[in-house]
């Protein structure tokens, strides 16, 4: 299920095969990072968020990684706050994806708040009131989980 050697970027225009049918088309990359690549995707004739991993993303763990994500995507988000897994895709030289909603303008990673991520500036605060709002909301949604 995970084995062979494909290169692990995909190509706009590429099609991916989704676990129990159809097919997400790339149309662009949102990004990429030590994981995997982000990429905006057509499935079902909606745009969504495909996160494709990297091979040996997971050091010999991707079967149990896949796995965990089918589960979550059966079980669903927590509540409708978290960007939840979808739909999972079929393996492919021995990586995999899943799609998401695309991330909400205005809405950023939290490292961006820290350090600022690839290419883009630290994020701030406007205030300290928002900073502690944005706490109370990272509290609850971990409690969510």
């Amino acid at each position: 299920m995970f084995k062979g050697r494909i290169m692990s970027i995909l190509k706009v225009g590429e099609k991916v095969k989704m676990k129990y049918g159809g097919e997400a088309e790339i149309l662009s990359e949102f990004g990429s990072g030590g994981q995997g690549t982000v990429y905006k995707v057509m499935y079902n004739e909606k745009e969504y968020a495909l996160k494709w991993y990297h091979k040996d993303a997971f050091k010999g763990k991707e079967r149990d990684f896949y796995k965990n994500l089918e589960n979550n995507i059966q079980q669903g988000a927590p509540t409708d706050n978290f960007l939840w897994p979808l739909a999972l895709t079929e393996v492919k030289g021995g990586m995999f994806g899943y799609i998401m909603n695309v991330r909400p303008t205005g809405y950023h990673e939290l490292t961006e708040f820290f350090v600022g991520s690839k290419g883009k500036k630290q994020i701030h605060f406007k205030s300290f009131s928002v900073i502690t709002e944005a706490a109370i909301n990272i509290i609850q949604a971990f409690r969510e989980l």
